[in-house]
This record gives structure tokens, sequence and C-alpha cells, in this order.
């Protein structure tokens, strides 16, 4: 059913509730129903609620002026403005509550003399017309309280589809950046070795050999590496779990690497555990492309309010890498979540970095300190 199927069915059901409430209104307090005092207004107000949603002030006023007339020539009995409730609060809940309140009063004063008129108990009628005045102040409330609720409704979905599209924007970023750090570190070596094979053809055929060689191993950890990467595309982010798997692959190239963990890392919240892995991974990629190092140790902690991470390697220090293409990522990953970053040379090259976490837990003894996995 379309929109504006829906909103017609309302306006039906609307219309017919409101000319039965007009018809069994009398009835409780027990006047005679007839054609000209009950069922001739019932239609009327019920008619005027199939434009409700486009003339809401119009169909008030002239709902308003059918009551009063009513009411004046004695036809109608029980009550000036409960009978304009749907008119009221349609009238409101479309931003015109000043002219449904208005609207309201006037009927209410309308109403007065014809009340006073011919009755000496003049306590019980000025109650009756503070009744209607605050079945009016109900009606206009709740209106009110429902307009404004779909209003933070619809702002409450357009932040959601917002932060949605920053999200997706953020991933975009995230999506090129790891292909630049694969495909143009890729190519930038691979034409290195290109040239110096190109040099060495007709003077050395083993350098050249070996340039071609080199060149193609390079090829082949890029295409692993995009392998890798489109997985995690396919599978969802890599965290902190798949951290042994680097210095796997580490230790396969012959390094020595050791991990060493403290606090609950399970605990790590997906952004700053994937944003870890991302460090972690670069810089384990730059030392076996560049360090020349033998050594490599991993240090991942968890504690209160933060998630500490550092890579230190003997390999030839930051000369080497800043050779990489992956530094401006790394400092944008850690920079998006409010964290620092530190790169030192000394023995070797040591990569740290800091990420808030909140709710990380304090004081952890580290699980496996000192001994490598």
């Amino acid at each position: 059913m379309t929109r504006v199927a829906r909103e017609r069915l309302v306006d039906a059901a609307l219309a017919v509730l409101t000319a039965v409430a007009v018809v069994t209104g009398p009835a409780v307090v027990g006047a005679t129903l007839t054609y000209e005092g009950t069922l001739a207004p019932a239609a009327l107000l019920g008619g005027a609620m199939l434009f409700r949603r486009r003339h809401p002030v119009a169909v008030l006023a002239a709902s308003a002026a059918v009551m009063v007339a009513y009411r004046w020539a004695g036809l109608f009995e029980g009550g000036w403005l409960w009978p304009l409730t749907p008119a009221l609060a349609s009238a409101a809940a479309r931003g015109r509550a000043g002219w449904s309140a208005g609207i309201g009063v006037a009927v209410l004063l309308c109403g007065l003399p014809r009340e006073l008129a011919g009755t000496s108990d003049v306590p019980e009628t000025a109650a009756r017309i503070g009744v209607e005045a605050l079945w009016l102040a109900l009606v206009m409330t709740g209106a009110v309280a429902r307009r404004q609720y779909g209003r933070w409704r619809d702002e409450h979905e357009a932040r959601l589809v917002d932060q949605e599209r920053a999200r997706l924007a953020e991933q975009r970023l995230e999506i090129s950046r790891e292909v630049h750090d694969v495909v143009a570190h890729t190519l930038a070596v691979v034409g290195v070795h290109l040239h110096v094979a190109a040099d060495a053809l007709a003077d050395s055929p083993e350098e050249a050999g070996a340039a071609l060689r080199t060149a193609m191993e390079v090829r082949g950890r890029a295409m692993r590496d995009l392998k890798a990467f489109v997985g995690d595309l396919r599978d969802g982010p890599a965290g902190l779990a798949e951290v042994p798997d680097l210095l796997d692959r580490a230790r396969a190239a012959g390094l020595t690497a050791t991990l060493h963990r403290e606090g609950d890392l399970d605990g790590v919240p997906a952004a700053q555990g994937v944003a870890a892995y991302r460090i972690v991974r670069e810089a384990v990629t730059n030392t076996l492309r560049h360090a020349a190092a033998s050594r490599l140790d991993v240090r991942l902690a968890a504690r209160a309010g933060e998630l500490r991470v550092e890579v230190n390697d003997d390999g030839a220090g930051p000369a080497a890498f800043a050779a990489g293409h992956g530094l401006t990522g790394m400092r944008e990953r850690v920079a998006a979540l409010d964290g620092t970053l530190d790169l030192t040379s000394g023995d070797g090259f040591t990569v740290r970095a800091v990420l808030p976490v909140a709710g990380t837990a304090a004081g952890a003894v580290a699980d496996r300190a000192g001994s490598p996995t």
C-alpha cells in the first residue's frame, strides 16, 4: 500500500469515528437523537476530516462554526469542544497550534453566554467551561508533543544517514589507502629493479637476472597482499587476533620474531584493534623490505584507557623506514582515534603508538611478557 493510500485510509477512518462519536455523545448524556440535531452535524464534522491534511485550519474553522451554530440553536447537546477534537489535533499537529488554540478559546467564549443564559448555577456552568478548557489544553499538549516527536525522529534519522555516509566515506578512504600502500610501493620497487636489469643486461646478465627475480618476488608479495586485502573486504577487517600471523610471515622470511601481550586484548574495541593490526603490519612490512634486520619484537598492551603498540627491530633505522609509503597512512590511522605515534631510532628502529580506549582493564598483568609466541 502506498503512502497516499494509507493517508486516505486513515482520513476515512477518522471521518467515520468522528461521525460515530458525535452521534453517540449526546446519547450518553440522555439527549434525543434527531436528524437535524445529531446526524447532520455528525455528517458535517466527519466529512470535514477528509480534507484535514490539505486545509487543517479551514477544516477546524468550519467545524467550529458548525458546532457553535448547532449549540446556539439548541439542536446539539453534550459539549462545545470535544466534537472538535480531531480537527483541533490535526491543525496543531501540522504546525498550526496557535490557530488551533485560538479557535478553541473562541468557541468557549462563544459558548459562555449560551451556558449562562437561563441558569442560576453559575459555579456549575463555570466548572463545565473549565473542564472544556482543560480538555483543550490536553489536546493541544498531545498534538504539539506528537509533532515535536516527529521532528526529533526525522532529525535522528537524518543524523543516522549522515553518520552512515561518513562511515562509507571513511571506508573508501581506508580502501584507497590500502591500495596505495600495496600498489604504489610495489610499482616503485619493481620499477627500480627493472631499471637495474635493463642497465645490466648487456654487461652483467647475472646481475640483470637477480634484479628481475627480485622484481618478481616483490610482485608476488604484492599479489598476496592484495589477495589478503580483498579477503578483508569480503570477510571483515583484521584485528589483534591476526597479529601472530604477521609474525609467522616474518619468521618465514628469516627474522627472529617475538610477540609480547599484556592486559585484556580481547576487550579492545574493533576500531582500535584494526588500527593496531594495520600499524603492526606496516611496521613488519617495512622491516622486511628495507631494514635488513635479524630480530623483530612486537608488544601489545591493553592498559587503563589505552592500547599501546610497539614494534622494534635491529635494522637500518629511520632512513630505511622513510623509503616506504605507509608512514602517512599509519599517522592518519592513529590521528583518527586521537592517539599518538612516535618513531625513534637507536638500537634499530622502533614504532610506538598509543590509542585511547574506553573500558580497558587497569593494571593488567602481562600474559606472555618476555616470551615469544
